[in-house]
This record gives C-alpha cells, structure tokens and sequence, in this order.
C-alpha cells in the first residue's frame, strides 16, 4: 500500500522527496525533477485536483516551503494535497479565535526545518498532515527539526493509523481515518482543548 512509502523512501540516502498542494504546483515539480541531477521521488494523490487554470511549469528550490496563510496560535504543516485542508480547518479555527499559520511544505526531505521552526516558536500547537503511515513519515521529520532547533512545542500528527486501510470511495476512507477536512479540524480542537462541534460536511474540505 502507498500509505507505507514515504516512511520507507526518507531512509533512502541522496533521494529528493517532493508533494505538491494542487495541480499547478505538481506541474513545477516535475519540471524541477526533470533538471535535477539526483535522484527525485514525486508522491501525488489520484484526486481530480482544484480546477486551476492550466499553466506552464517552472522549477522549485528544492527544499524550500511556502507561507501560505500567518497567524499567532497554531502552525500547520502539511506535506501535498492535504495542505487545501489545513488551509479550510485554519478558516474555521479562526472563528473559534485560533489563529493558525500554514505552510506548505512541498518537501519531505530535504525539509525547510528553517522556515517551520521560525514559525513553530511560540506557538501553542504546531500540527502536521500527510497522507502516508504516522511512524517515520513526515510528521516525525517535523518533529525531529524542531528537536534539533531547540523548540518544544506540543505537536500533533495528522496521519494515517497503524494498520492497514481497507478499500473503498477516497472520501469515505479520509473520513474514516479523520484526515478529512472536518476530521482535521476536529483533532486540531481536541488537541487545543476547544470544544466539540458537529461535523459538518463540505466539498471543499474533503
């Protein structure tokens, strides 16, 4: 099962591993991986993508993230697709009056460890998100940055459950496995302590 390659691919000594957040950002990516002299690995899901308008390509810095919204509570970090997610629960965490910052971060390795512990210091929470096995994915990359940067902040992994995921409808297997955009939201509260609100569904959010 896909679930189980990035922890095992970030093992992999000189391998470049890259997600983008939409369609326009994937077109960047291989444009990025067809100039690089090493080797590049580019996980993408099977989704129909945002409806972007098409557009050429253009290459990346490898191992650079991106800023995509700024706030003084939380930090979100996710690695492909599911980073249109983070920014939905951001949305709606600030009408709890929780702030979030959320970054994409494009890269699982090499990672912006500059980039996201600037922005995990002070934070109340700084979560991740990823589509893949919680044990040595990106979550736990995440987390060994910010041990070498010094910073402690609490962090909660949004991932894939240990074991194996059955088949069936995407949307359906997100949310069982609450890494929809209504079971992000809801592991963001938890962990903030903020009270349990009804699920809601949304396209947009899935």
């Amino acid at each position: 099962q896909g679930m189980f390659m990035l922890p095992g691919m970030r093992a992999l000594p000189n391998l470049v591993i890259g997600s983008p957040k939409d369609e326009q950002e994937l077109r960047d990516l291989v444009v990025t991986a067809l100039a690089h002299p090493g080797p590049m690995s580019l996980l993408y899901p099977r989704d129909a993508g945002e409806n972007l308008e098409d557009r050429q390509g253009s290459a990346l810095e490898i191992g650079r993230g991106e800023v995509l919204r700024s706030g003084s509570d939380v930090l979100m970090v996710g690695f492909g697709p599911i980073v249109q997610r983070l920014v939905w629960a951001a949305d709606e965490l600030a009408a709890d009056g929780a702030a979030a910052t959320v970054i994409n971060a494009r890269w699982a390795k090499p990672m912006d460890e500059a980039l996201i512990a600037e922005h995990a210091a002070g934070k109340r929470l700084v979560v991740t998100a990823e589509e893949s096995a919680a044990m040595g994915g990106f979550g736990d990359g995440v987390l060994d940055a910010l041990n070498r940067a010094g910073i402690h902040v609490p962090l909660q992994k949004v991932a894939l459950a240990e074991g194996f995921v059955h088949h069936g409808a995407v949307d359906d297997l997100r949310a069982q496995q609450r890494i929809d955009g209504p079971g992000i939201l809801a592991q963001v509260r938890e962990a903030l302590g903020l009270p349990a609100k009804g699920r809601r569904s949304r396209v947009t959010a899935a």
